[in-house]
């Protein structure tokens, strides 16, 4: 039997985002996946109706994207422009076209932008 210390331990040492992590001190948020290698399962982190985390099992090929929302867009350092996502993911170079509060999806294994989704007031998300 296992404590829940040990079973954070051994989730957090697998690989979360395609990073592998090591440090029991990590965060895991809303819409992170993570892969258990040694039982080959994928897992994203949602929230259900009542406001809790719940872990639902992924395909394979959903595991290597995550939805990120952008935060921030700024010039950095030698005018260098740079978005922040709201899991402080700093992405250099983005498309001109991406703003505050659009939704790209991004590619876990290379770090790429595959697609943006607009940000518009009054409007639903349906991929």
């Amino acid at each position: 039997m296992f404590s829940l210390m040990e079973e954070l331990e051994k989730i957090l040492n697998s690989l979360l985002d395609y990073l592998v992590t090591i440090n029991s001190h990590s965060h895991i948020i809303f819409i992170d996946t993570f892969t258990l290698p040694k039982i080959r399962k994928n897992y994203r982190v949602l929230i259900d109706v009542k406001g809790r985390f719940v872990l639902r099992e992924i395909q394979r090929a959903a595991a290597k994207f995550k939805l990120c929302n952008v935060r921030k867009r700024s010039m950095g350092a030698n005018k260098i422009p740079y978005i922040v996502t709201h899991d402080a993911r700093t992405i250099r170079y983005p498309h001109p076209d991406i703003n505050v509060m659009d939704t790209i999806k991004l590619n876990l294994e290379t770090g790429a932008i595959e697609d943006v989704y607009r940000f518009e007031s009054g409007k639903t998300f349906s991929p």
